[in-house]
C-alpha cells in the first residue's frame, strides 16, 4: 500500500464489512474508521481522525500488552487477542481484536489495520456453561439438601448425594420411579403428590412442610420446594425438587410448644392451655345447648408451711404426689391444670347438676386427707375449693375462672372444704378490691391513728403501768375500722411493713411524751407494740426498732414487742437470731395469744422472752370448761419459775378479774378494766391515774 489513506473502492468495501475496521499509522494515529467502528465505539469519523487510538478506545489490557503486539507486527506477523475496551459513553465490553501490519515496497511499516469484534454474547454463553457445570457439580456434592429432577409425569430423572443421604435410595434404585414413593400411604390415598405437582405447575412453584418416608420406612419431617420447569414456549419440561430434613427443628418446636402450654414440674396443662380448653368447652356447650360447664379452683392448704420449713425440693415432691392422687380422682375427660405455686384448676364438661360437681369437690378433698410419705416424712395437706358453673350464654372463660377463684377465697375464709359461687361473693370481692386500693393510699393520706389500751398490774391497788398500742384506720367513707378488718389485707399485699413501722414510731413518740408529762408513781414505763409474722421476719425490723427509739428518745426498756405464738414456728433458728438481736437492743419481748395455737413449752426455754399474754379464749369459756383455769394456773406457775410475767387478756367481768387475781396473775387487760382509747382520752386517764 503506497498511501497511508484508504480510499475509493477499498473504503467502500471496508464500510460494508460488519466488523469494526480501524487503521492507524505506525504511531497509533487513526487514518481510517469504518461505519461498524462508529457503531461499536460510538465515535464518528470526524471525531477520531488523527487522534491516538489509545485515547479513543482506552484499555488497560492494550497498554500492558503494547510491546508484545508491536514486536509481532514489526516482524510482519498478525496479532490476535481479547481486550476489555471502552466506548465513548464510558461503558466497557469484551472485544476480540486482530491487528495486521501493512508495509511499503521497501518493507517499512506504514499502517496497522485492526479488526474488532464484540464478544459479549460469546462470553455470557461461556459463563453460563461454566455456571451450569459448577451448579451440576455443586448439586451432586450437596449432602444437606435432597435435590432431584422429575419428568412431567413425576418420575425421578436425576438424584444428588443429599437425596441419597436423606431419602436412603441410591441413584440406580430410584431413577425412573414415581416420586410418590416418598409419601405416607394416607397422603397417597388423598392424592397429595398429584396435587403438589398441579399446584407447582399453576403457580410456578410450591412450598410446604410435611412428613415423608425413607427407604427403610422411617418417617421424617421435610421442608419441600418444588418448581415447575418450562421452556421458552411455555411447555412443561419437568420439575425440580429441593428437600431438607427439618425433623430436629420440628422436635424442638414441639418441645417449646409443650413447655409453653404445660407445667414442667407436674406435666399438667398450664394457665394458657387451660383457658384455651375452657373456651372450646364453652363453645361446644353453647352449640349443644344442653349441659353446663363447671370450673373448680383449688388451693392446697398447709403447703406453704411445708415448702418454707422443709425446702422447695421436698415441696416439689409433695406437689407431684398430690397431682397423682388428684388425677386418679378425676374422669378421663376432665382437665386438671396447674396455675402456679399450689393453685390448681379443674374443668368439668357436661355437668348435669350442682350435686355432681359437689361430689367431685368432696372426692378431691378426701383424696388429699390421707398423709403423704416423702423422704420418710409424713406430711399433710388439705384443699380449699371454689366452684363456679355456667355456659357460653352466662359466662365468659375469664368470668367463670374469676368466680371460681372468688369462691375458693370464701372457702378459705370460712375454713370450709369448698364453696359454690354466688353473686354476693363477687360483690364482696369488689368491696375487698376497693378496700385494698384505699389501703394503699391510707398511709400517705395520714388516715391511721393509734389507740391505747391500759394494762393493769394486779395487786392491792390495780394500777396502770403499761399500755398496748393498737392501730385504727379512720376510713373517709367507712369510718373507724378495727385491725381485724384491714390488717390481714395489709399482710397479703405487703403493706404491713410500712404500716407497722409507722405504728411503732408513733407509739414510742407518744409514750415518751406521756412519761415526761405524767411521771407519777409508779411511772408509765412500757408500751406494747404488736408485730406480725412478716414484720418479725423482715430484714429491716432491727433498723425500724432502732429508728423508732432514736427518733423518740424512748429508753429501749420501755418498749415491749408482742409476737403471736404462731409466728414462732415459721423458722425457729431465724426467730432465735432475731430475738437475740432485739434483746441486745434492750427491748422486752412478749408472746401474745399464748395457748391459742401450738403452746410448745420448748419455746419458753430457748427464746429470750420476758412475758406471756394468755389468750382470751381461756377466760371466755372457763365456766363451761373449768379445766381452762387449771391450765392458766399451770402456765402462771411455770412462768413464775422461768422469771416471766403473765398478762390475762380479754377480761370482761369482775368474776374473770378475781379469778386471775386469785391465781397470782401479774397483769390484766380487757374491756371490763378499760377499752382502747385515742391518745387524747388516754392522756386524760393517765393524768388522773385511776385505780
Amino acid at each position: 500500500m503506497a498511501s497511508t489513506k484508504i480510499k475509493g473502492f477499498h473504503a467502500r468495501l471496508l464500510d460494508a464489512v460488519g466488523q469494526a475496521v480501524v487503521a492507524t499509522d505506525p504511531l497509533g494515529k487513526v487514518i481510517y474508521w469504518n461505519r461498524a467502528a462508529e457503531s461499536l465505539y460510538g465515535w464518528s469519523v470526524e471525531e477520531v481522525m488523527g487522534r491516538s487510538i489509545v485515547e479513543i478506545t482506552p484499555s488497560e489490557d492494550l497498554v500492558e500488552r503494547a510491546n508484545e503486539i508491536m514486536t509481532e507486527l514489526t516482524r510482519g506477523s498478525s496479532w490476535s487477542g481479547e481486550f476489555t475496551t471502552r466506548r465513548k459513553n464510558g461503558t466497557t465490553f469484551p472485544a476480540l481484536v486482530t491487528d495486521t501490519p501493512v508495509h511499503d515496497e521497501q518493507g517499512n511499516l506504514v499502517a496497522i489495520i485492526g479488526v474488532s469484534t464484540d464478544i459479549t454474547e460469546i462470553k455470557q454463553t461461556e459463563e453460563l456453561q461454566r455456571s451450569e457445570e459448577r451448579f451440576r457439580l455443586l448439586v451432586e456434592k450437596v449432602k444437606d439438601y435432597a435435590i432431584f429432577m422429575l419428568d412431567p409425569e413425576g418420575c425421578v430423572n436425576s438424584w444428588n448425594a443429599g437425596a441419597e443421604r436423606i431419602k436412603g435410595y441410591r441413584s440406580e434404585e430410584i431413577i425412573g420411579r414415581h416420586f410418590s414413593v416418598f409419601y405416607l400411604p394416607e397422603d397417597i390415598e388423598r392424592g397429595h403428590p398429584e396435587k403438589e405437582l398441579r399446584l407447582a405447575q399453576e403457580l410456578g412453584h410450591c412450598e410446604e412442610e410435611g412428613l415423608r418416608v425413607r427407604k427403610d420406612g422411617s418417617r421424617f419431617w421435610a421442608s419441600v420446594l418444588i418448581t415447575a420447569l418450562v421452556d421458552e414456549e411455555g411447555n412443561l419440561r419437568g420439575f425440580s425438587k429441593v428437600v431438607r430434613d427439618i425433623t430436629e427443628r420440628k422436635n424442638m418446636e414441639e418441645r417449646l410448644e409443650y413447655q409453653a402450654f404445660h407445667d414442667l414440674l407436674t406435666g399438667l396443662p398450664n394457665r394458657l392451655l387451660f383457658m384455651d380448653r375452657l373456651k372450646q368447652t364453652l363453645r361446644r356447650a353453647n352449640r349443644q345447648r344442653k349441659r353446663k360447664v363447671a370450673v373448680l379452683f383449688m388451693d392446697l392448704d398447709n403447703f406453704k408451711v411445708v415448702n418454707d420449713s422443709l425446702g422447695h425440693e421436698l415441696g416439689d415432691q409433695l406437689l407431684v404426689a398430690a397431682v397423682e392422687r388428684l388425677r386418679h380422682s378425676l374422669r378421663p375427660e376432665d382437665t386438671l391444670a396447674r396455675f402456679g405455686g399450689d393453685e390448681f384448676t379443674v374443668l368439668i364438661e357436661d355437668v348435669q347438676n350442682s350435686a355432681e360437681v359437689v361430689r367431685m369437690a368432696e372426692r378431691l378433698v378426701e383424696t388429699l386427707r390421707r398423709p403423704f410419705v416423702i423422704d420418710e416424712r409424713e406430711l399433710f395437706v388439705g384443699a380449699s375449693i371454689g366452684i363456679a358453673q355456667g355456659d357460653a350464654h352466662m359466662k365468659s372463660p375469664e368470668e367463670l375462672l374469676r368466680d371460681a377463684d372468688v369462691a375458693m377465697y370464701r372457702a378459705k375464709e370460712d375454713a370450709a372444704d369448698y364453696r359454690m359461687f354466688d353473686p354476693g361473693m363477687h360483690r364482696r370481692a369488689l368491696e375487698r378490691m376497693e378496700l385494698e386500693n384505699d389501703l394503699r393510699h391510707a398511709l400517705e393520706n395520714e388516715e391511721f391513728t393509734v389507740y391505747y389500751q391500759p394494762k393493769f398490774r394486779l395487786g392491792q391497788q390495780d394500777t396502770i403501768e403499761e399500755v398496748e398500742a393498737l392501730v385504727r384506720w379512720e376510713h373517709p367513707q367507712r369510718g373507724l375500722m378495727l385491725p381485724d378488718d384491714f390488717i390481714p389485707i395489709a399482710e397479703e399485699i405487703g403493706l404491713i411493713i410500712p404500716i407497722g413501722g409507722w405504728v411503732m414510731k408513733e407509739a414510742c413518740r407518744q409514750t415518751k411524751e406521756w412519761q415526761e408529762l405524767y411521771p407519777g408513781e409508779p411511772p408509765l414505763g412500757v408500751v406494747g407494740v404488736n408485730l406480725s409474722a412478716k414484720q418479725v421476719l423482715h430484714p429491716g425490723l432491727l433498723k425500724d426498732v432502732k429508728s423508732a427509739l432514736l427518733k423518740s428518745s424512748l429508753e429501749p426498756g420501755s418498749l415491749v414487742l408482742e409476737i403471736t405464738e404462731g409466728t414462732l414456728v415459721k423458722d425457729t433458728q431465724v426467730i432465735e437470731t432475731i430475738f437475740g438481736e432485739l434483746k441486745e437492743l434492750g427491748v422486752s419481748l412478749a408472746i401474745d395469744d399464748f395457748g391459742k395455737e401450738y403452746s410448745s413449752l420448748s419455746y419458753l426455754s430457748r427464746l429470750p422472752v420476758d412475758a406471756l399474754k394468755i389468750d382470751r379464749l381461756f377466760l371466755e369459756s372457763f365456766r363451761e370448761h373449768p379445766s381452762n383455769m387449771l391450765i392458766v394456773e399451770a402456765v402462771i406457775s411455770l412462768a413464775q419459775t422461768l422469771g416471766l410475767e403473765v398478762t390475762g387478756e380479754g377480761v370482761e367481768s369482775v368474776e374473770q378479774l378475781e379469778r386471775l387475781r386469785g391465781i397470782g396473775c401479774n397483769f390484766a387487760q380487757g374491756y371490763h378494766l378499760a377499752r382502747p382509747l385515742p391518745s387524747e382520752e388516754m392522756r386524760s386517764l393517765l393524768a388522773n391515774r385511776p385505780v
